[in-house]
């Protein structure tokens, strides 16, 4: 073989193996960007994770928050105001309701003095009737003594009794008594040769000498 072709195999060859060098290389840089890719990826998805995971944590504390307060506002607010007044009137409110059913179920029954049911009562006997039968709650056939009850605490004005508490007139004594509903009305016995009605507040209290009474419980 002449020497000139020797030497242009061999350069052939040179040039191949160069070639074959530059794609192996190319390759090679392909692989580290694809994993620095990879790298800066992970990256990104670690810093977008962790805001999102905290932010998401934060949200569902505040759903638990306003779901408890809804379902038990209660608890809640006693737990906060345990000697508020405003508190123990928001919870007698779901006792004492139940006193106005049972006095709107008498009405139109005749006014009967010393009579607590069940089919005419005077005014203290329709209260005595309606926390017996609405609530099983024992309270004395007097307004006098209702007057006193610790059934039930003294409040300074309408503003502050829900609905079943019980509103007495005339002084100390008081001569008569009445249920509030609450909302703007009265449910009484008022005398005799009439019969059991819901009146206004407004017609209830034009006598004056009117002392509030608010229910809160045993």
């Amino acid at each position: 073989m002449a020497l000139p072709t020797v030497f242009l195999k061999a350069k052939g060859a040179l040039t191949k193996a160069k070639n074959a060098y530059g794609v192996a290389k190319t390759a090679k840089s392909i692989k580290d960007d694809s994993e620095q890719g990879e790298n800066v990826l992970s990256g990104l998805k670690k810093m977008i994770f962790l805001p999102v995971f905290i932010s998401g944590g934060i949200f569902l504390f505040i759903i638990l928050i306003f779901v408890t307060l809804l379902t038990y506002p209660f608890i809640v607010a006693g737990g906060l105001f345990p000697n508020s007044s405003a508190n123990a009137s928001t919870i007698a409110t779901g006792n004492a309701a139940s006193v106005v059913d049972c006095a709107r179920e008498q009405l139109g029954d005749p006014y009967v003095w010393a009579a607590e049911g069940p089919d005419s009562f005077d005014c203290s006997g329709l209260v005595t009737y309606c926390y017996r039968e609405a609530l099983g709650v024992s309270i004395p056939h007097y307004t006098g003594s209702q007057m006193t009850d610790s059934h039930f605490q003294t409040v300074s004005s309408v503003d502050e009794l829900s609905a079943g508490d019980i509103i007495l007139r005339g002084g100390n004594p008081p001569s008569h008594v009445g249920i509030y509903t609450g909302s703007g009305t009265v449910i009484h016995a008022p005398h005799t040769g009439d019969v059991v009605k819901e009146v206004s507040y407004d017609q209830f209290a034009s006598s004056g000498g009117l002392t509030f009474r608010h229910y809160i419980g045993e």
